[in-house]
């Protein structure tokens, strides 16, 4: 079972539970990675975070837990991992398939939220 998140980890870990409230019930723009655990999992969380810190105040940042992976690929037809998804007032907007880096995700949020281009 995967830890909470401690109150400082600027990543959510959604689950079944919190889905619907964090996902489908904000106005806020979301970027949700979807990933198994593991080292390469963990780098990933790593550039969620970078991310988080610099577009924190716009957007939710995201991850889905290990036990809510399996469900989550079946509601949303998701083929290949990782994943980033990017949903906007609670529908997927667009989706980013492969290792990606802060920069390739700011680009992938630039493309697709105008409120971030300057």
């Amino acid at each position: 079972m995967e830890a909470a998140n401690s109150e400082n980890d600027s990543v959510t870990v959604i689950s079944n539970r919190n889905f619907e409230a964090q996902i489908l019930g904000t106005h806020r723009p979301v970027l949700l990675l979807c990933m198994p655990n593991g080292q390469t999992c963990s780098a990933q969380v790593d550039v969620l975070r970078a991310v988080s810190d610099a577009y924190g105040d716009l957007i939710r940042v995201c991850r889905l837990g290990e036990d809510f992976i399996k469900g989550f690929k079946q509601m949303y037809n998701i083929k290949g991992m990782p994943v980033f998804l990017l949903f906007e007032r609670g529908k997927e907007k667009n989706r980013m398939l492969g290792m990606a880096d802060r920069e390739h995700l700011e680009v992938f949020l630039n493309q697709n939220l105008k409120f971030l281009k300057d």
